[in-house]
């Protein structure tokens, strides 16, 4: 198991059984559910730590609840955590600095917690992908 956390996201990576939950508010209660089926790639460095979360292919439907996380044109990504691409349908999630050294991707069912338009937490389960030791980097 890897945990960390910044001043906004926590992370908690439990390696045996591949499942990565990132928890984005601590003053927020998750009042709704959703799940999708998305593309996730997770980069890391040196030591296994997490530094960000691509979760790309997202519905329609989910991108018109998450609008607020809306990537402005030359806006760079250190000034948020959370970035969303509408066009490519991308949702980046920074938890760390640093220098990646590998990734691990797969397409997964991602869970994502709201309340009242704000992404509160993102529960990916992937066993048997992101806890293998094969990188895609």
């Amino acid at each position: 198991m890897v945990e960390a956390t910044n001043s906004t996201v926590s992370v908690d990576w439990r390696t045996d059984s591949g499942v990565l939950t990132l928890r984005l508010s601590r003053s927020l209660e998750v009042t709704w559910w959703t799940e999708v089926e998305a593309q996730v790639t997770v980069n890391l460095d040196d030591d296994d730590r997490v530094l960000d979360v691509d979760i790309i292919g997202l519905s329609p439907w989910l991108l018109e609840r998450l609008t607020q996380y809306v990537a402005r044109p030359r806006t760079p990504k250190s000034v948020s955590q959370v970035s969303l691409d509408w066009d490519a349908a991308w949702l980046w999630i920074h938890h760390l600095d640093g220098h990646r050294t590998r990734q691990k991707r797969a397409k997964v069912r991602v869970q994502f917690g709201m309340d009242a338009g704000y992404l509160v937490t993102a529960f990916i389960k992937c066993p048997n992908v992101l806890n293998t030791a094969q990188d895609e980097l």
